[in-house]
């Protein structure tokens, strides 16, 4: 698996803490200086970690060694709190040493004129001062998402693909069968253009690829592939339209290359890839069909598609399976190679860098790193667990994935396509709107620009993408209460008509998604909205199913609850309360779940209980607190969690 180099370390015994003299939170810390000789505490720390490497953070305050720190292990990251972090040595050894060791990042740490030695490996310096000059001596830093417009088109459904040319973005509208441009040359400041609209020749359209004058879209409904001329952005027109029923029934993506077009059908039963000469794009034609059912496990849905010269590669939404086409011969493709990337995988996206192919698997939410150096045995060298997966866009040496269920996205570095790992990310706090079932991306300049499918009237959303950096945080909550039914407001009986209740609200005691718990006496089942802010003040509005004899939760933390609102299915034999869960929220966003670093219940560290993949939420910014040993959080715990924020520097 991919991911951090210090991933496999695991467990507390790879993470140490060590606070100077004057350090603000001591108690936190694992190891405490004195002022003097604190290189012993230093080289404790890094004597205790385990040989497969692992992370000392040093709180902020100034740490006087006497002597250079080392250790001969791979995969070591040392991290202070930025300049607040200084370490004095003699003012030219090195305060830690690499050696001839792999995998050693030095980062937010001032040193004296001695800095850091990165040895003669891959290493790398992040935001360091060396006696106050900034010094940077690394490969690909974090990355942060800054929103900075959407584009809210009244009476339209959201967009499931987007591309830019010339400072107008195109997207693709499937309920409302329509192809939208909008102007971004100020990309603060977005607005629409020109709308075409065919219940016809674009009924379902998906996917877009644009190449010189011209956009080719997928129409999923129609079963065909159509040109538009977009040679004036405000008045787009379709140039002509290619429909089958049995070579593109349903088919989704699309690639060009040079003069050809590569499809594939997503219905099962038809199991083909075609060709499509669009050497003249107001007269396109079919060169060749090619018929997949060899592939093992027959009945692929073929989803996404990425090309190089001579190859193509297809995914199967059916199969988990990849295939590779050679397409030299465009009237006579033949399969060449496959693999299966994991059974049963729903592969949606698919797309092509050099010798390698990134693919998005929406069953099994991970995204693939394929080798395609032989294309005649592609192999699976890493994955990454990202939750629901769905398109990909790659830039650099970057990977930009969306995940609609979350209503996220994840920037990965790609730059080792053997070790992913996830270095940003961003969620939508209020799941309606700007990122709801995020879809296409395209990058344009230092923008992500984002189409959020079947959202509520929003066409695209812009991100300014920028170098994030990490900052240490240790949240203290004090005095905290269980998880309880009815904590925020006590059973309110149902009327057969809508019931909007303001008062008589607690709040809950800290930032927590909140339940739904409805008694179970002949009513049906109702929404329920949760109206409030999160802890960083945003607004909130949540819909969680009131279901009689059943408690639901929230996906989003409430710190402030002001209002619930439930239908006239709950009748006067029901009663709906509001209460808290054991997920609390977070109050800045991380880079990834290996970023939660050490949690303390009432001052005994209880990290080895939880398993931050799954217990940490990096698009609600939330943890899991029913992991611990307890069964969850006990009225009057006391809860320290130190974790590494991710803060944009743009």
């Amino acid at each position: 698996m991919g991911g951090n180099p210090w991933r496999s370390a695991g467990g507390k015994e790879s993470t140490f803490l060590i606070a100077a003299s004057n350090s603000k939170n001591k108690s936190t810390a694992d190891y405490i200086c004195s002022g003097t000789d604190d290189d012993v505490q230093a080289q404790a720390a890094m004597d205790t970690l385990p040989v497969t490497g692992g992370k000392i953070f040093l709180l902020d305050g100034t740490f006087n060694f006497s002597s250079q720190v080392t250790r001969a292990i791979n995969n070591v990251l040392i991290e202070g709190q930025g300049a607040a972090t200084k370490i004095n040595l003699d003012g030219y050894t090195p305060v830690f040493s690499a050696g001839s060791q792999n995998g050693w990042v030095f980062e937010n740490i001032a040193t004296d004129s001695g800095g850091f030695d990165c040895g003669t490996k891959q290493n790398e310096i992040i935001n360091c001062w060396k006696e106050g000059t900034k010094v940077n001596s690394f490969h690909y830093p974090a990355i942060s998402f800054r929103k900075i417009a959407s584009v809210e088109d009244a009476g339209y459904t959201g967009s499931h693909d987007v591309e830019v040319k010339d400072g107008y973005a195109f997207s693709c509208d499937y309920s409302m069968d329509t192809f939208t441009v909008i102007d971004i040359h100020d990309p603060a400041n977005p607005f629409v253009v020109a709308h075409l609209t065919d219940g016809t020749r674009l009924n379902g359209i998906h996917d877009i690829v644009i190449d010189g004058d011209y956009a080719y879209v997928t129409n999923i409904i129609r079963n065909s592939v159509a040109s538009i001329d977009i040679s004036d952005p405000l008045n787009p027109f379709i140039a002509d339209e290619l429909v089958d029923d049995n070579h593109l029934d349903g088919t989704h993506f699309l690639v060009k290359k040079g003069d050809y077009i590569y499809a594939a059908d997503l219905t099962w039963n038809h199991d083909s890839v075609s060709i499509i000469d669009a050497s003249d794009p107001t007269n396109l034609s079919f060169a060749s069909h090619l018929d997949t059912s060899s592939v093992p496990g027959g009945g692929n849905s073929w989803r996404g598609i990425a090309a190089s010269d001579d190859y193509i590669f297809v995914g199967s939404y059916n199969t988990g399976y990849l295939i590779a086409v050679d397409v030299s011969d465009k009237a006579s493709p033949s399969i060449v190679g496959s693999v299966l990337l994991e059974s049963g995988g729903h592969l949606v996206d698919v797309k092509i860098k050099g010798d390698y192919v990134f693919v998005t698997d929406t069953e099994h939410g991970k995204v693939f790193s394929v080798d395609i150096s032989d294309p005649t045995t592609p192999a699976v060298i890493d994955s990454i667990y990202l939750g629901e997966t769905n398109y990909i866009e790659l830039f650099e040496h970057y990977a930009f994935v969306s995940n609609p269920d979350d209503q996220s996205i994840f920037a990965l570095n790609i730059s080792d396509p053997a070790n992913l790992s996830v270095i940003g990310s961003y969620g939508d706090p209020t799941r309606i709107g700007s990122l709801a079932y995020a879809s296409g991306m395209y990058v344009w300049g230092k923008y992500l620009i984002v189409s959020p499918r079947d959202t509520q009237e929003f066409s695209i959303t812009i991100f300014e993408i920028g170098q994030g950096v990490k900052r240490l945080e240790v949240l203290n909550y004090l005095n905290c209460h269980a998880e309880d039914n009815d904590y925020v407001h006590a059973a309110v009986t149902g009327t057969g008509a809508t019931v909007t209740v303001t008062t008589g609200i607690t709040n809950p005691d800290l930032a927590r998604t909140v339940s739904i718990t409805t008694t179970n006496n002949g009513s049906t089942e109702s929404n329920c909205w949760v109206y409030g802010f999160d802890l960083n003040g945003n607004a909130l509005q949540e819909n969680v199913l009131a279901t009689p004899g059943a408690t639901n939760y929230s996906e989003n933390c409430f710190s402030i609850v002001t209002q619930f609102r439930f239908m006239s299915s709950i009748t006067a034999a029901d009663t709906v309360s509001v209460g808290i869960s054991d997920k609390i929220g977070l109050p800045n966003r991380l880079a990834s779940a290996d970023d939660v670093l050490k949690i303390k219940i009432n001052g005994g560290d209880v990290t080895d209980e939880f398993s931050m993949a799954t217990d940490v939420s990096i698009s609600r910014m939330t943890l899991d607190m029913s992991s611990l040993t307890a069964g969850g959080i006990v009225t009057g715990d006391d809860i320290e969690i130190m974790y590494k924020a991710l803060l944009n520097t743009e």
